[in-house]
C-alpha cells in the first residue's frame, strides 16, 4: 500500500465527516441555501490564490523536471482553470471580480493558508506534497461521493461537481498521490511522521472550511 493510501485511510473518520457536513450534503442534494455557496465562492477565491503559490514553490523545489513541469501544469490549472470557473460562477451571482478580488479571509481561511504557505516555504518537497494534497484529492473525492447519491437539479451545485468529478481534475489528485508515494519511497520514519502531521492538519483544515461556509464565519471584531 502506498503512503498516500495510508495517510487517507489513517484519517478516514475524518473524511466520512466531512461527506456527512450539512454544507456538503446541501450541494449534493441541492438544498444549500445560495447565499452560503456564495460565501463559500468568494471564500475558495482568495484560498485558492494562496494554495497556487505552493505548486509555484514546488517547482522550485522539485529534485527533477518532470516534477518541475508538473507543479507548474499544476499551477496553470488552478489560476487559469479552476480560479476561472469561479470568476464565472461569480458573474452570475451578481458578483464582480473586484469583490472578489479584494474580499478579507475569514479567521479559518487564513489560518489555512497560512498553515500550508509556512510548509512550502519551510518544509521539505514531501511535507509540500502532502500538506497540499487533502484538498487537491479530497474535492474530488467528495464530489464522487455525492454524485453517487444523485446529481441535483439546482445548476451551481450540479456544475460544481461535474468540475469535481471531471477526469481532468482527477488526474491532478491522482499524479499527487503518486508524486507522495515516490517521495515516502526509502524515508526514515522521522521524516514520515511529520508528512502523516502536515496531511492530518490540512485535512482537518478541509473540515473546519466547510464549516466555516456553514456558519458564515466573519471575524468577531
Amino acid at each position: 500500500m502506498g503512503f498516500s493510501r495510508q495517510l487517507r485511510q489513517e484519517t478516514d473518520d475524518l473524511w466520512q465527516a466531512i461527506f456527512r457536513h450539512p454544507f456538503v450534503q446541501g450541494l449534493g442534494d441541492g438544498t444549500l441555501p445560495e447565499e452560503k455557496f456564495r460565501y463559500w465562492l468568494r471564500q475558495d477565491y482568495l484560498y485558492l490564490k494562496e494554495y497556487a503559490r505552493m505548486f509555484a514553490l514546488g517547482a522550485a523545489k522539485a529534485p527533477d523536471l518532470e516534477t518541475m513541469g508538473w507543479f507548474a501544469r499544476l499551477f496553470d490549472g488552478i489560476v487559469n482553470f479552476e480560479m476561472e470557473g469561479h470568476r464565472r460562477y461569480a458573474q452570475r451571482f451578481g458578483l464582480s471580480l473586484k469583490e472578489l478580488e479584494e474580499g478579507e479571509m475569514a479567521p479559518t481561511c487564513r489560518a489555512y493558508t497560512r498553515e500550508l504557505l509556512y510548509t512550502s516555504w519551510s518544509g521539505s518537497l514531501g511535507e509540500l506534497t502532502a500538506s497540499l494534497l487533502p484538498c487537491l484529492e479530497g474535492y474530488a473525492e467528495t464530489a464522487d461521493y455525492l454524485a453517487k447519491r444523485g446529481w441535483p437539479q439546482n445548476p451551481f451545485y450540479r456544475e460544481w461537481m461535474e468540475m469535481y468529478t471531471s477526469k481532468e481534475f482527477k488526474a491532478l489528485g491522482e499524479y499527487c498521490a503518486g508524486l507522495l508515494d515516490r517521495l515516502a519511497e526509502g524515508q526514515p520514519e522521522d521524516a514520515l511522521r511529520v508528512w502523516r502531521d502536515r496531511y492530518l492538519h490540512s485535512a482537518r483544515f478541509e473540515y473546519l472550511f466547510w464549516e466555516m461556509c456553514w456558519q458564515e464565519e466573519a471575524w468577531p471584531v
